[in-house]
């Protein structure tokens, strides 16, 4: 059975990387942003990441632009569009949809003080297509709070539904849901009453 990437030790990342390996490369970078398995080095991170976002690898180019976005510099908005647009190609190619639309989603939501979000809510939409259950999740919560969009509690319990639907069927969802959900589904039990 082969490791992947996350599964590996660092001495194996390491020489995976140093060989050129775009995922290696991006683990490497994600390690040394999050100090898992090495000292945490923002710095030495950039490098990684850097290398492998050359390479088009998506998630390295999001990773990088979020970094970039944290520090407040220039790079951020090319490296988060390269990923969206590398997102939409993988989409495109039936790569992975539902999570390369859910990744568009969040790049043009998150990162773009509103200047995109028709353009996020047609890739939220795709992902929903694509049953991916994050998609269902998050415009839930947006229906929950009025975040750019109308409030609407009873849309919100329906697409938090959905999720849990889904979930019978996923154990890291199920995970992910209990972990991260419960205040949502205590607003939305309060508001049946």
């Amino acid at each position: 059975m082969k490791l992947s990437y996350k599964e590996m030790p660092i001495k194996k990342v390491v020489e995976m990387a140093q060989r050129a390996y775009p995922d290696a490369e991006f683990e490497l970078g994600f390690r040394y942003l999050h100090g898992i398995d090495v000292g945490q080095d923002e710095k030495e991170a950039i490098v990684w990441l850097t290398k492998a976002a050359e390479h088009e690898l998506a998630d390295a180019c999001f990773t990088l632009g979020e970094v970039y976005f944290d520090m407040y510099d220039s790079n951020a908005e090319y490296w988060l569009l390269k990923a969206a647009s590398l997102y939409q190609i993988n989409y495109s190619q039936n790569i992975n949809k539902g999570y390369s639309a859910f990744q568009c989603y969040e790049i043009l939501y998150n990162y773009f003080d509103n200047k995109f979000v028709k353009t996020a809510d047609e890739w939220i939409r795709k992902a929903m297509d694509e049953e991916y259950a994050e998609a269902y999740l998050e415009l839930a919560r947006r229906y929950l709070f009025g975040e750019s969009i109308k409030q609407n509690i009873k849309k919100s319990g329906e697409l938090y539904g959905v999720v849990l639907r889904l979930a019978e069927k996923d154990e890291d969802l199920k995970r992910m849901i209990n972990s991260n959900c419960e205040f949502m589904k205590e607003v939305i039990e309060n508001e049946k009453l």
